[in-house]
């Protein structure tokens, strides 16, 4: 074998090695990273959760009327969209989608309600099944795939 093809295998070695390497390192922080943001994660999953289900309530007191003024509604809406704009990153992308679009449309048809004195219409089932949405998304966001890496994480570290 030439001179010439026996450095060329040791570089091809040392590259794949260090290949090798690198994906490892990658990976390890990858999981690392997960794991250390899994316990904010899943506090802001809850609070997602918090926030959806009282707007829920809060709307469908308001649609049956069992709120005199849905101005009470209209600030849970508007905190809840504040705790969103300073939590959604944590939030898995599907239910930081979901969520947004269950506040927008509580706060458009709350403000329609207040502004011009709406009565209960099918639009009020579409904001319902929006808030529902939501819901199922947190929960499932955070479990589907969170808590498996978490699980194999510390299966490993025992």
């Amino acid at each position: 074998m030439p001179d010439w093809a026996i450095v060329l295998t040791g570089l091809f070695g040392v590259i794949i090695g260090a290949l090798i390497t690198f994906l490892i390192h990658w990976w390890e922080r990858k999981e690392r990273y997960q794991v250390i943001t899994f316990d904010k994660r899943l506090e802001v999953h809850q609070q997602a959760f918090y926030w959806c289900s009282k707007s829920y309530l809060g709307f469908k007191r308001v649609t049956r009327r069992e709120l005199k003024s849905p101005s009470n509604l209209l600030t849970t809406a508007k905190e809840a969209m504040e705790w969103w704009q300073n939590n959604c990153l944590y939030l898995d992308e599907d239910s930081r989608i979901s969520m947004l679009q269950a506040i927008l449309a509580i706060l458009q048809r709350t403000d329609k309600i207040i502004s011009k004195g709406e009565q209960v219409t099918s639009e009020d089932d579409e904001v319902r099944t929006q808030i529902m949405k939501a819901l199922n998304c947190i929960i499932t966001g955070i479990g589907a795939k969170y808590l498996p890496e978490l699980q194999k994480q510390l299966e490993l570290s025992e």
